[in-house]
């Protein structure tokens, strides 16, 4: 049985690399065969089995913002501030509030129905959802693995073992130590952190972090 969880949809980033399709609205609101992939991800995160839904907004946050007050109405929707660098400042402005097992996705990333019902089987502990069948250019995040845990992970790696596919579980029971690391990590830098450090980070320290 699929444990109570909560959803955090990353929908800030500018999307640099979508312009022009994300000259007015984030990348979670580029619309593919119709319909804005934030839809698509949010539907999916429903067929894993979250319980509750926050969805963090930052640049042209009011896209968002309306399209959850006409569509989603029950979905949570916090803004970031746009001063904030690096997707771990925004992961911060909703995880002090999060007080169940959690999974972290992105507004921009399409997955397949079918495999929904895996990725809820997988749910436990810490785990990074990952594949090894495509292949990952510079801007992909990628996985040195060990005994089928995360020994790696960073977009500079040069051998590789995994792709990273951008959702994360972290169970109620690992989110302390989850929480801790992220705003030790996000003190500690200038602000230009990915999410993705902290599992990088927990792994380092001898927490594993399943594949």
């Amino acid at each position: 049985m699929t444990p109570r969880m909560i959803g955090i949809i990353m929908s800030a980033g500018q999307g640099l690399r979508l312009r022009p399709h994300t000259n007015d609205r984030p990348k979670g609101m580029v619309e593919v065969s119709g319909r804005p992939m934030l839809e698509y991800v949010i539907a999916f995160a429903r067929r894993v089995g979250v319980d509750r839904i926050i969805v963090i907004g930052g640049f042209e946050a009011h896209t968002v913002k309306k399209y959850l007050n006409e569509k989603e109405p029950n979905i949570q929707f916090v803004e970031t501030d746009l001063r904030t660098k690096g997707n771990l400042g925004t992961l911060m402005t909703a995880l002090p509030t999060v007080d169940d097992s959690m999974l972290l996705m992105n507004a921009d990333h399409i997955y397949g129905v079918a495999i929904a019902e895996k990725i809820a089987s997988q749910c436990r502990d810490i785990t990074a959802f990952c594949d090894t069948d495509r292949l990952l250019g510079i801007d992909d995040m990628k996985v040195e693995a060990k005994d089928g845990a995360i020994n790696k992970i960073s977009k500079k790696l040069e051998t590789w073992t995994h792709g990273y596919v951008g959702m994360t579980y972290i169970d109620k029971t690992m989110l302390p130590q989850y929480k801790f690391t992220a705003e030790q990590m996000l003190n500690e830098s200038d602000g230009t952190v990915a999410v993705e450090a902290i599992l990088g980070n927990l792994a380092a320290q001898g927490h594993r972090v399943a594949i």
